[in-house]
């Protein structure tokens, strides 16, 4: 007797166990690096908003430049 076959979609068997391959890069970063060139990226930006809003709400900084 043989075997009926599945009507519908076929699904592919997935292990989720399995490592993923790793992708190619060009920049080969070590552990932490990239995610502390990350935070660093961010603060810069927020310090710049909040510098931004200050200069806004009035904040004049004693630069020496202007009066």
């Amino acid at each position: 007797m043989s075997q009926r076959r599945r009507l519908g979609p076929r699904l592919p068997q997935v292990n989720l166990f399995d490592q993923p391959d790793r992708g190619y890069s060009l920049i080969q970063l070590p552990g932490r690096t990239a995610e502390l060139l990350l935070l660093v990226f961010v603060l810069v930006i927020w310090g710049g908003v909040g510098v931004g809003i200050a200069l806004l709400f009035g904040w004049r900084p004693p630069v020496g430049i202007g009066t």
